[in-house]
């Protein structure tokens, strides 16, 4: 950080956290689970001058304002050492964290491995009073370690939000391996390994069925076979009736699968509570990541099995790590492969599942990550998860109004079109936006007017042009607008100064008229579906959905929202997104009506255009799912009015 005064008194704002192990501790440090280590915080002030460094010891009351700040706003275990202590040594505060290099990322700090220090490399510590100027100011810096400076906040966007890093990247199968390689070298044992696999695929099918059932549970003989015992094991515990298919005889089993099939069996049969639900489960654990080429018989006949049990019995899908069958890396199928509605993919996502051509296999995606199996390297692209996406949901300041939480200007619908534009502007409000005004045409205001919302402002306008005179913190643009629209609506396009989400017809627009899109004055999120962005990009009938989002948005410097099963989320210099929420009955009309609501009115609330786009992207998503998996819901049931009706509970699931 430069200094532009050399008084003593302005040296703290240059203070650095390190975090390093305490080498005089030893073992002691170890978690008695032994996946948390503990971490002390030193505060050093670096001197201007380039090969000199003073630390300082740092106030008590500056480390305990420190350890209650990232305890509220990262969910860290921090506490200060309490004294007594030697005087002369500086003020600790012991750190426990389960992501130890996702902080690294997160906070921006550097995290030192405990194999590099050397107790003699240690640098000396003297301690200096932090009285007076000096003292506030390293206390003030203290307060905002974990501030965004690269972002600073405004009054619409959360207070003392930071900046995200993607540290769940995409690899391939010899990079996981490689991953679990590195962690059995370092101690981490696979039998704890596959006990938080097991319990994460339990969990993941709690979230859609909270009331017990039945699951049938397929098995091979390797370590995915352990995997799905474990969770067998969780789920009959909570009461669910569960069936085992053993594809190989149990002496063929490796050892800790052998281990994890006799704890199942050893489970009370009194836990077996009386099942209400009249949900069936299949769970596929014949195949892992290190299966190549087509399933032979025995595992061939039981994905036969399990097919055939989703296609005529109605049975929900749940694939370990990834369906069997399907290739980790090109997501090429076998034959046969599973056809998965839920995939539950274990440490990190594997390249195979995010290709086009995996997605009626995979199903839906869920991540169970891992902390013994953090890596760096692989593909820096990532799924949208709630741990990406919950740190964006901070709790709204008590003393708000609906000035804090944006204007949105929409502009949509025409003759039979309207409902797209009473679709968009609901979203919304529902979205948090503070004010919603929906403008309307003269033909149009007298059916809009009395239909929509009351917290809905219709303003009526000769020309779409009126909102470009308005104070508006977002803008949404397109939802059926109808095939010819107001010429205005490409003008406005190219010259609202604030974020805009462009969609459907504006999209349509904007393919006939190229040359607007080199004229953006300001932030857009474009969301077209796949027909939209083949008038918009003719080259994407020979690219895949990711290359046609990256190439097109590194073109035209916007960020890109590719609708779809599996929906991808380009901007230029970021990693690309893919989101992993969603249902086939997401497929019918007004479903991108509601998502350009949504993503204007977090755009409004202070969101850049990226995370907008995967908050409304993933919430929207997860709402289909809990309107499908909720009472009375199905697939065919679902209606775009549905999502819109679920996204305040899912906000609230979000946010834990």
């Amino acid at each position: 950080m430069p200094h532009r005064r050399r008084h003593p008194a302005h040296l703290a704002v240059a203070a650095l956290v390190e975090l390093h192990r305490d080498p005089r501790l030893g073992n002691r440090l170890a978690h008695p689970d032994r996946r948390i280590a503990r971490w002390h915080v030193r505060l050093r002030i670096d001197s201007p001058r380039p090969r000199r460094q003073r630390p300082f010891a740092l106030h008590h009351h500056a480390v305990r304002q420190l350890c209650e700040r990232l305890r509220r706003r990262l969910a860290l275990d921090l506490r200060p050492i309490a004294p007594p202590m030697p005087a002369r040594r500086m003020q600790q505060a012991m750190v426990q964290s389960r992501f130890v290099r996702e902080q690294q990322q997160t906070l921006g700090i550097r995290i030192q491995p405990p194999h590099r220090i050397h107790p003699r490399r240690q640098p000396a510590l003297r301690e200096r009073p932090l009285s007076g100027r000096l003292g506030r100011k390293l206390t003030e810096h203290a307060k905002g370690l974990v501030k965004d400076e690269e972002h600073p906040t405004t009054d619409r966007s959360s207070r003392g939000r930071r900046q995200h890093k993607i540290t769940a990247v995409i690899v391939t199968r010899e990079q996981m391996k490689a991953i679990e390689s590195a962690a059995f070298l370092h101690g981490v044992d696979p039998e704890r390994l596959m006990e938080a696999a097991g319990l994460a695929i339990a969990d993941s099918i709690h979230d859609f069925f909270p009331a017990p059932g039945r699951a049938t549970v397929f098995c091979g003989k390797g370590n995915n076979a352990g995997d799905v015992l474990v969770a067998a094991r969780h789920l009959a515990q909570r009461g669910w009736e569960i069936t085992l298919d053993l594809a190989f005889p149990e002496n063929e089993f490796s050892p800790l699968a052998t281990k994890k099939l006799a704890e199942f069996c050893a489970v009370p049969t009194s836990q077996l509570s009386t099942i209400n639900s009249q949900s069936t489960v299949v769970l596929d654990g014949l195949l892992g990541i290190g299966a190549h080429g087509s399933p032979r018989e025995p595992v061939a006949a039981a994905i036969h099995r399990i097919n055939e049990l989703r296609l005529h019995h109605g049975a929900f899908v749940v694939a370990a790590d990834l369906p069997s069958g399907l290739d980790a890396n090109t997501g090429n199928p076998g034959n046969p492969c599973i056809v998965a509605d839920l995939t539950v993919t274990i440490g990190h996502a594997k390249a195979g599942l995010v290709a086009d051509r995996a997605t009626p296999f995979v199903g839906r995606l869920a991540l169970a990550p891992l902390e013994e199996l953090t890596t760096e390297t692989g593909d820096n692209a990532a799924l949208i998860t709630p741990e990406l996406l919950r740190p964006l949901l901070p709790p709204r300041p008590f003393d708000s109004h609906k000035g804090t939480w944006g204007r949105v200007g929409i502009i949509a619908g025409s003759r039979g079109y309207l409902g797209a534009a009473r679709l968009c502007a609901e979203a919304a409000l529902r979205a948090g936006a503070g004010l919603v005004t929906l403008y309307a045409l003269p033909e149009n205001y007298e059916l809009l007017a009395p239909s929509v919302a009351p917290e809905i402002m219709v303003r009526p306008v000769t020309t779409f042009a009126a909102a470009l005179a308005d104070r508006l913190d977002a803008l949404a643009i397109g939802p059926g607008l109808g095939s010819d629209p107001d010429i205005a609506a490409l003008d406005i396009v190219a010259r609202f100064p604030g974020p805009a989400v462009v969609d459907a017809d504006a999209l349509n627009l904007l393919a006939r008229n190229p040359d607007a899109r080199r004229k953006l004055a300001g932030p857009r999120l474009f969301t077209p579906h796949p027909g939209e962005m083949a008038r918009l990009f003719r080259e994407a009938a020979t690219l895949t959905r990711r290359q046609t989002a990256e190439q097109y948005a590194a073109r035209h410097g916007i960020t890109l929202l590719l609708k779809g099963s599996r929906t991808v989320i380009a901007e230029t210099g970021r990693p690309t997104l893919f989101n992993t929420t969603g249902n086939p009955g997401m497929g019918s009309g007004g479903m991108g009506d509601v998502l350009t609501g949504v993503t204007a009115a977090w755009m409004a609330q202070g969101r850049t255009a990226r995370e907008a786009a995967m908050l409304g992207a993933w919430i929207c998503g997860r709402a289909a799912e809990r309107a499908v998996f909720g009472p009375g819901g199905s697939p065919e049931s679902l209606v775009a009015s549905d999502v819109i009706h679920r996204l305040g509970e899912t906000v609230r699931e979000l946010r834990g």
